[in-house]
């Protein structure tokens, strides 16, 4: 017979070692990315452009002989004002983040169902268990005080044979459930 854990420890663990719920979890954060994404598609296109221009001077190397110096600074918007893309992705990705909330919160649902479930099997296994072995104690005491019986003189061979037969009935009770028990 085995220790069984806290329910809240054996939901932690299965959390930790199962590969759906490893893959739910990616998917949640494929889906936080996807949202990172799209929300900076959202921004717009600016560029910032910048000029500097040297007019005069007896060559081009000559820059204290400069007679006028030209600065350009500027902004471009390289992309429409209506982002109804980049809204609609936007928005289809926060659907995106949700459904994956749900699924986490869903995974852990399940996961914490099949735990109490096998804790459960577990418990009943294991009192099967004493009652198949308690069994097989009264079948081998029922054939005692039948044989006992039946050499007095005060008992029939039936008795015994039935003993014997409640025995066999009895072991191979207490051997499924030993195995039931190992299993669970």
């Amino acid at each position: 017979m085995i220790e069984i854990t806290k329910p809240a420890e054996a939901v932690q663990k299965a959390f930790l070692n199962r590969m759906d719920d490893a893959q739910v979890l990616q998917n949640y954060r494929d889906a936080e990315r996807g949202m990172k994404i799209s929300r900076r598609a959202l921004w717009p296109d600016l560029r910032l452009n910048t000029r500097y221009e040297a007019v005069g001077g007896e060559n081009d190397t000559d820059l204290l002989g400069v007679e006028r110096e030209d600065w350009f600074v500027g902004m471009t918007l390289g992309s429409d004002l209506n982002r109804r893309a980049e809204k609609a992705a936007y928005e289809q990705s926060e659907l995106t983040l949700q459904e994956a909330r749900l699924d986490i919160e869903d995974r852990a649902f399940l996961i914490t169902r099949e735990v109490g479930q096998q804790i459960r099997a577990y418990r009943r296994a294991q009192a099967e268990l004493r009652i198949a072995l308690r069994n097989t104690e009264l079948a081998v005491q029922r054939l005692e005080l039948a044989d006992s019986l039946f050499r007095l003189g005060r008992g029939e061979n039936f008795s015994v044979t039935e003993a014997e037969e409640a025995i066999q009935i009895a072991e191979e009770t207490e051997l499924r459930a030993r195995a039931d028990a190992s299993i669970s």
